[in-house]
């Protein structure tokens, strides 16, 4: 199947935060967003708040309170910003986001990012012990087929909804998602990891801005900064070099917590999959492949038998 549209029209519910730094004119998550209709804050240094507003205009920033804030403090101002708020969730999402995609029979096909937002909400508001859920990232290995819909206790990154009620925040300057899963975890939270949505970014070191400093720094300096999760977790993570490359190592995978979801008290459970509108739309541009079309007509028989069950798309 070539490039194809799903769910377009749908929002999430929760505010969206878009932490940024020195990507004023390459923000793509901030592009997609815009051309998608998509509401977001970009969170910003004081220093480039004049370079983002001429970009973005005035109304999208948050100005953090101090310059050369490092990421894992900024984290939790957000966090805090939006408790008080009264926000019962927020999103946390990085500046290079290019593309969504929803994946079904083992293909992947792109999706409009606000029904992929909203359907991951849907799922984590039924449950008590959420701490934090995200898509899966694109470049974390093929697409296998028979993989389940959601990894229970995986380790949420880039774009994560946040449960504002759970009492974890950051505090590595390294390895900060790991440190707030293995905090989650600890705390007897549960973290999601969604498999039937994928979020794609350019490779490492290819956009100016974000984490690029860190990750072109000195080896030496980069294992000293490695070293703060591993002084956090010293039974947990362990810092080791592969090759050429430095490397943490966790001792603990997600299958040695027992933790599962709690369902909220009164929340019921269908069998039947509820598509939030999403329909499999064949690019107008392409010819569709014998293979594409296969997918594309045994997509319409799936449509059609979900429709007895939802007549109207219901948020």
């Amino acid at each position: 199947m070539h490039k194809v549209g799903l769910g377009y029209g749908m929002l999430p519910r929760y505010p969206i935060f878009v932490l940024s730094k020195g990507r004023a004119d390459v923000c793509y998550t901030a592009e997609l967003f815009t051309r998608e209709g998509v509401p977001f804050y970009l969170v910003v240094e004081p220093q480039e708040w004049k370079d983002y507003a001429r970009c973005w205009g005035e109304e999208r920033l948050l100005v953090l309170p101090a310059p050369e804030m490092k990421a894992f403090r900024a984290r939790t101002w957000i966090k805090r910003c939006s408790t008080l708020r009264g926000d019962p969730y927020h999103w946390q999402i990085d500046d290079d986001i290019n593309k969504f995609y929803r994946v079904w029979k083992g293909r992947r096909f792109q999706v409009s990012p606000g029904v992929a937002l909203r359907a991951m909400e849907a799922f984590v508001e039924r449950f008590e012990n959420i701490a934090a859920a995200s898509p899966k990232f694109s470049a974390m290995g093929f697409i296998n087929k028979n993989i389940t819909p959601i990894s229970v206790n995986a380790v949420p990154s880039i774009c994560v909804l946040f449960n504002n009620r759970s009492p974890v925040f950051w505090r590595s300057l390294y390895g900060d998602d790991v440190d707030f899963y293995l905090q989650a975890l600890m705390s007897g939270w549960c973290t999601i990891v969604f498999n039937v949505f994928l979020i794609n970014t350019p490779p490492t070191l290819t956009v100016k801005g974000g984490c690029s400093p860190y990750y072109a720094t000195t080896k030496l300096r980069k294992l000293r900064i490695m070293r703060s999760l591993e002084r956090l977790w010293p039974f947990v993570v362990e810092v080791r070099y592969r090759g050429n490359a430095i490397k943490y190592i966790t001792r603990y995978n997600r299958n040695k917590f027992p933790l599962t979801p709690i369902l909220k008290e009164g929340i019921q459970l269908q069998n039947i999959p509820n598509e939030f509108g999403m329909r499999l739309v064949p690019a107008i541009d392409k010819k569709l492949t014998p293979e594409a079309q296969r997918l594309y007509e045994e997509w319409q028989r799936y449509e059609e038998s979900l429709n007895q069950h939802f007549p109207e798309t219901n948020d």
